[in-house]
């Protein structure tokens, strides 16, 4: 066998058994949610309706849109939108040399779910007091005057 033959050899073997950057990504993505003041309650719609103190991490489906809404009794509510978009590892893991072996990883991986993440991967927000007055306040005492 010559030089070139063991070169050549050598070089489909690594194109053939190298992993894609996408492989280690599975369907699901942890997300992070943070929130002050600490103790604050984050809802994921849809999906989870459950109620879960923060800090928390869960993990969800990177090939769908969320609604996450962050609450605390005394605070304004807030919502803040997940959204599922192409993975940026899905083109590093593209080799234009070789579109034989580049093209089926893709599909495969646009297949199963893994081609996709979640963005942003970490959400953290402040929540606002609410004013004096706000609806959600505790009932004031409002002096009367004396007749």
């Amino acid at each position: 066998m010559t030089a070139k033959q063991i070169v050549s050899l050598v070089l489909l073997a690594a194109s053939l058994t190298s992993a894609c950057a996408t492989t280690r990504r599975g369907r699901e993505q942890a997300v992070e949610f943070d929130a002050l003041p600490t103790g604050t309650t984050v809802r994921v719609h849809p999906g989870r309706e459950e109620r879960v103190p923060t800090p928390s991490t869960l993990l969800l489906s990177s090939s769908r849109d969320y609604t996450v809404y962050f609450e605390n009794p005394g605070y304004r509510p807030q919502s803040v939108e997940l959204k599922s978009r192409l993975s940026g590892a899905v083109w590093r893991s593209i080799d234009f040399h070789n579109p034989f072996i580049w093209i089926p990883r893709l599909l495969i991986d646009i297949g199963k779910g893994r081609s996709r993440e979640l963005v942003p991967g970490k959400v953290t927000v402040t929540l606002t007091p609410l004013r004096r007055g706000g609806v959600r306040d505790a009932p004031q005492t409002i002096p009367v005057p004396a007749r």
